[in-house]
């Protein structure tokens, strides 16, 4: 359906929508939950960086369309209620605040009466509502109730003029006004012209008494424009009646009745968008626009303030209480039906009727879109669920509601805004989704493990097929093929599913969406992530060749039937002028419109219009308008530039540095794209080439001496890439990174090495003179091992066995002496010795000591759990200890002697050895050392020397102590502890 077709009944709806540009997807509302500081914008502005700047009772703001920044009091302002923005040729942007003071914004930098004395010059009682700039320089503030006018010269010294005052009778409001009320200032070949409340009036000076130029029209306001016309209320005091004149210079070009116009009304502004659309907003009313002055559209907005049109071509519109709405550049190109003129839950499914109308649902009701009028049916024919939309070639209407039984409808058409439905048929029983053969005279649907096949002459009859496979999808192919997707891809013949070996790329994948696309080629939409086309029975991949990966998982596709593939996502529409290129491996172009949908359902192309049924309505595009769209290119900024953590001055381009250092770079852009910008980066002297990103934050730490140039750039989905952004760097080598201190401090490392070297050789020595000590103990320990008077009185012993004719006690005893002597020369081969042989050495040493001493003492060795048997210790500690036991502690006893020997684990490195005997003690054995050698006084200081080198040597803490055994009693005992190292075998 063309799209004039839609004119006068969205016109309809429009004009009598009440608050419904919510809804609408070409109109984006913004408010203190995007950023705002408050919803009362008195004015929006667009300076000459492309920021725009929104005037509120709590602040100014400036937006990129990405970021707020609010500039308030705690920022120096001098009230936070700013009422105008207005920009100079200097580039300073003034604010004008309530309370009648001025300050200004100059390259980011505040400036107020605290820091600006020609500020406090211009202050005033009452504020100003306009700026005037005159081709020599100087500013004109006028338009307020005291009739002043403040100039601004170049040199900033003020001057201050006040019109008399005149009392005119206004016509349209009872009641005297001030006559001389400033609407308009210029000054033309050195002539003051000026649009009072009651006429044109001219002057040579402003000092000088006015001049009446004309007096047929009072102006209430006036509208200046960007390319320098200007727009008047004015009313004709003759004719009583109210016209909008339009002005290039003093040529009047246009005029427009306003013929909504209300007893009260008050026009807050007039613009002249680049269409050369008027767009008049009331206070009361809202916004009308005009097309060679015939009202094209109404939006209802309540207390609209001013208009601007930015570089992009969007509209934007301060109001009082509801923030500022942001027009789309289509929003009168493109058609939308809200989701009001529904059941307002917007549409769910569309299907074409014929070549002139379509049928839409919203779940609930069907709709009949033809020849500029929209029916619904008057009754319902769901609870919501209606997903799916179809018609026979002889008029039958199927939905689908999925597991429900598909139903079948006969439409009474009407003239009037409802018809009515028959209900034909139905399948009898529930199915999922169904698919329409190409000559739309038969259809197949699925529940899981079932196939149906209905005819549009069979009234009630379903072929019902059982296949025992879980069917997800059916389609045709153009030439009315069936197939069905399980675990594979079957082709259907009568009763036979076949598995179609040509798409076996695609089996056990879910296909969410099929389009015969000619006779040759389909697409497939795979699971919502990838794009499959089969062309000449040969499958091609297209997402691997589009030129960027599709943002968001695809809802819905359809096709011009020409060369062009529209792809929607849940909120953005896509298109690819050049599918078939993936055939031929090329690279698949795809392009984003910039509107930002509410819940895409399903998008078709029917009459070169794409509809798209969201949420929030029914929106048509006229497809030229989309191929003729090209995306206008972000403005690069830096957000802020960091130095060790410090902000960086506006406009300092170069740093140069010394030492240790950080830079951190806030890449932003300027655009009012519903889509991310996507930013490119490179240091130039360190990266050989861009990196491409859509995060904005970039940190470099202490660069290498050199010359560096931070760049970076910024582009949307569908724009060119933006002007390059530069930072220029220099990094000064620091005293230690200069040649010559190089050379020194590779000097003194050299230094420090070989002191290093000689420090460790030094250490080998020592450490092979610890070795060496450790060689000469272990020898004397050997020497140590059996005590003289040991070895006397055992071969006295044995002397005694074979006087007495007991040679067999003789023997075993020699036996056993011979062992204990082989075992000790077996432990000096080594510093190290398992701890059970240790324990079987003692063992045997003890019990010939119990024989040479007729068995008057016993003895107990106990090995405590968790020792492991892997357990290394060092050789001959424990021998001098235990003998020191036998010889001084119970030697002079006359039996009844007792030598206990208990070990137990410390950490994973240490042992702890308890030997204890209940001797006569320590200090009667101290009487008898002297008396005696001192073999075993020397065995136990080479002990303790020996351990005292393998603890340092192992990095193990040793120690030998000794205390009474029982403390009081006549013989107390000794018991000594000892801590020694081990190492696992």
């Amino acid at each position: 359906m063309p799209a004039r077709l839609f004119i006068r009944i969205l016109l309809l709806f429009m004009i009598v929508s009440k608050n419904l540009h919510g809804q609408n997807p070409y109109i984006r509302q913004i408010t203190i939950n995007d950023g705002l500081p408050s919803n009362n914008v008195y004015n929006v502005f667009q300076d000459s960086r492309k920021f725009i700047w929104f005037a509120t009772d709590a602040g100014v703001v400036r937006f990129d369309g990405t970021n707020f920044k609010t500039y308030t009091t705690a920022d120096g302002l001098p009230n936070n209620e700013v009422m105008r923005i207005e920009e100079d040729s200097q580039g300073r942007l003034w604010l004008f605040h309530l309370n009648g003071k001025f300050s200004f914004l100059q390259n980011d930098h505040l400036f107020t009466i605290l820091n600006t004395a020609y500020l406090d010059s211009l202050s005033n009682n009452m504020y100003f509502r306009r700026l005037y700039e005159d081709p020599e320089g100087s500013l004109y503030f006028y338009s307020n109730l005291n009739r002043e006018i403040f100039v601004l010269d170049p040199e900033n010294k003020v001057s201050k003029y006040q019109l008399i005052s005149k009392q005119f009778q206004c016509q349209r409001i009872s009641g005297i006004r001030q006559a001389h009320m400033i609407n308009r200032i210029e000054k033309h070949e050195g002539v003051f012209w000026l649009h009072l409340l009651d006429g044109l009036y001219k002057a040579n000076t402003l000092s000088d008494s006015l001049i009446t130029y004309q007096s047929t029209f009072a102006f209430d306001r006036a509208f200046n424009q960007q390319n320098g016309c200007f727009f008047l209320d004015a009313f004709n005091k003759k004719d009583k009646e109210y016209k909008i004149l339009k002005y290039n210079g003093f040529k009047l070009v246009d005029s427009l009745l306003f013929e909504h116009r209300k007893t009260d009304e008050i026009i807050t502004d007039i613009l002249e968008d680049k269409n050369a659309h008027v767009w008049l907003s009331s206070y009361f009313t809202g916004i009308y626009v005009y097309k060679k002055g015939v009202l094209i559209r109404h939006f209802d907005i309540e207390q609209a303030q001013n208009l601007i049109e930015d570089h992009e071509g969007n509209l934007w519109l301060a109001t009082l209480g509801n923030g500022v709405y942001l027009f789309h550049p289509s929003v009168l190109q493109h058609e939308h039906i809200y989701a009001q003129q529904f059941s307002g839950t917007g549409i769910k499914a569309l299907a074409k009727a014929n070549e002139n109308s379509l049928l839409l649902s919203d779940g609930s009701y069907l709709y009949h879109l033809s020849n500029n009028m929209l029916q619904r049916s008057s009754d319902l024919v769901s609870e919501g669920g209606i997903n799916q939309i179809s018609m026979f070639e002889n008029g039958l209407v199927i939905l689908n509601e999925p597991n429900q039984a598909l139903k079948f409808f006969l439409m009474k058409y009407s003239s009037n805004k409802n018809f009515g439905l028959k209900l034909y048929s139905t399948s009898n029983k529930p199915v999922k989704q169904f698919a329409l053969s190409p000559d739309e005279r038969s259809l197949t649907a699925f529940y899981p493990l079932f196939l149906y096949e209905f005819r549009q002459n069979h009234q009630g009859l379903f072929a019902e097929r059982n296949f025992h496979e879980r069917f997800t999808f059916v389609f045709y192919n153009s030439s009315g093929q069936l197939f069905a997707n399980g675990k594979v891809i079957y082709k259907i013949d009568n009763d036979t599913i076949i598995p179609y070996a040509p798409l076996r790329l695609l089996f056990g994948k879910t296909i969410r969406q099929h389009l015969n696309l000619s006779n040759e080629t389909q697409l497939f939409n795979i699971s919502g992530d990838s794009l499959w086309l089969f062309h000449e029975d040969t499958l091609h991949m297209v997402t691997t060749h589009m030129e960027q990966k599709l943002p968001m998982q695809i809802r819905s596709m359809c096709y011009d039937g020409d060369s062009i593939l529209f792809i929607a996502s849940n909120s953005h529409l896509y298109w690819c002028p050049d599918l078939f290129d993936a055939l031929d491996g090329k690279k698949v172009q795809i392009n984003s419109l910039n509107i930002r949908f509410n819940n895409i359902h399903q998008i078709k192309v029917h009459n070169q219009i794409l509809y798209v049924a969201t949420e929030d309505g029914l929106s048509s595009i006229p497809l030229h308008t989309i191929v003729s769209t090209a995306a206008t290119k972000p403005i690069a900024y830096f957000g802020q530039k960091l130095f060790n953590g410090t902000p960086m001055m506006i406009g300092n381009e170069t740093s140069i540095v010394r030492g240790s250092h950080s830079f951190s770079f806030t890449m932003s852009s300027i655009h009012f794209s519903a889509e991310k910008a996507t930013y490119a980066y490179m240091m130039e002297g360190m990266d050989t080439g861009w990196t491409i990103q859509q995060s904005s934050n970039i940190v470099y730490q202490d660069l290498n001496p050199g010359k560096y140039t931070f760049k970076f750039k910024a582009r949307l989905p569908n724009s060119e890439w933006s002007n390059e952004m530069h930072h220029y760097i220099h990094v000064k080598p620091t005293f230690f990174q200069h040649p010559l201190s190089i050379l020194a401090v590779a000097m003194c490392f050299a230094g420090l090495l070989s002191g290093l070297y000689i420090r460790r050789k030094n250490k080998l020595l020592r450490e092979q003179e610890t070795a060496h000590q450790m060689l000469l103990l272990e020898q004397k320990a050997l020497n140590a091992l059996m005590n003289p008077h040991f070895i006397f009185n055992t071969l006295g012993s044995i002397q005694s066995y074979i006087l007495n004719n007991n040679p067999s006690d003789a023997g075993l005893y020699l036996s056993q002496f011979a062992r204990l002597i082989r075992q000790n020369m077996n432990a000096i081969k080594t510093s190290m010795i398992p701890l059970d042989e240790e324990v079987d050495r003692l063992r045997n040493y003890l019990d010939l000591e119990r024989l040479r001493m007729n068995n008057r003492f016993s003895f107990v060795i106990d090995i405590a759990d968790g020792i492991e048997e892997d357990v290394l210790i060092p050789t001959m500690i424990l021998q001098p200890i235990v003998e020191n036991a036998i010889w001084h502690g119970i030697s002079s006893l006359e039996g009844g002697g007792v030598i206990g020997i208990y070990v137990t684990k410390i950490d994973e490195k240490s042992l702890r050895i308890v030997v204890e005997d209940n001797g006569i003690g320590i200090e009667k054995a101290a009487l008898q050392t002297r008396q005696k050698d001192s073999h075993l006084q020397m065995g136990m200081d080479l002990t303790m020397k020996r351990l005292e080198l393998i603890g340092k040597k192992l990095k193990v803490e040793t120690s030998i102590t000794n205390a009474p055994l029982n403390q009081g009693s006549q013989n107390p005992g000794t018991k000594v502890t000892i801590i020694v190292p081990f190492v696992l075998d």
